[in-house]
């Protein structure tokens, strides 16, 4: 079974900064492995680890996915993914805005107006805020780029926003 709507973007901001921070501490490290461990700041098998991590985390959050399936959504950077509930949504909205800033992008989770919201933000304009009944994060905020496609099918299966 596949799912009835898939985006996939390539959110690079943070892998080359994170490759970077890998390269550097390779760098450092070979410099402590040249000279001698007497100037090292750590254990020597710290730096690996660091390097490993930073490979990883850019890896893993170099894409995002957003899906729609029979039985809810999945959205969410490399293997962390996040699935909500059809049962779970209270609500939705199209929210235009301007193109994401650097900053923004990414997966995000702050306070806004007193409720907890979760963000996956891709380079794109327009994103959609999902407002659910119940848990610690009571809103997700993510981007969508077939912003009519993916509207159809919510509609579809949740009915029109605003719709009682």
């Amino acid at each position: 079974m596949s799912p009835r709507y898939q985006d996939q973007y390539q959110v690079n901001f943070i892998f080359g900064p994170m490759i970077g921070l890998a390269f550097i501490v390779g760098a450092l490290w070979l410099l402590v492995l040249l000279r001698g461990p007497e100037g090292a700041l750590g254990p020597l098998w710290l730096p690996p680890i660091v390097i490993l991590a930073a490979v990883l985390l850019a890896l893993n959050y170099r894409t995002m996915k957003l899906q729609l399936w029979d039985d809810g959504i999945v959205v969410g950077f490399g293997i962390i993914n996040r699935r909500i509930r059809w049962g779970d949504v209270s609500s939705y909205t199209l929210v235009p805005g301007p193109e994401p800033r650097r900053g923004d992008l990414g997966y995000h989770i702050n306070r806004v107006e007193g409720v907890w919201r979760a963000s996956y933000i891709a380079p794109i304009p327009e994103r959609v805020l999902f407002r659910l009944n119940s848990g610690i994060i009571r809103e997700v905020f993510v981007s969508v780029s077939r912003s009519a496609e993916f509207l159809s099918l919510l509609e579809h299966r949740m009915g029109v926003p605003g719709e009682e």
